[in-house]
């Protein structure tokens, strides 16, 4: 179950593709759509839930490989449909 951290997206990477905090992260998958939901994007997204500790670095190596991960799989190389 996901909630919200008091964190803004102060960092970017890649042109915006990635936006991310000390303590989550965003990625815009590419190439990699659904024709079943009309072409929507794939997004990524990673959350720590920590009492102070943050680490932006951490974060933006986490979410990047995590996108670059989740394009790697089938329904991004192959076009199969998400689950549902």
């Amino acid at each position: 179950m996901g909630r919200q951290n008091n964190s803004k997206l102060d960092h970017r990477a890649d042109n915006g593709r990635f936006l991310y905090s000390g303590w989550e992260g965003f990625g815009e998958t590419r190439n990699c759509t659904s024709k079943k939901l009309l072409g929507a994007h794939l997004f990524t997204a990673f959350q720590m839930e920590t009492a102070d500790h943050q680490d932006p670095d951490a974060m933006r190596k986490l979410i990047t490989a995590y996108t670059n991960a989740a394009e790697k799989t089938d329904i991004c190389k192959e076009g199969k449909p998400f689950p549902q």
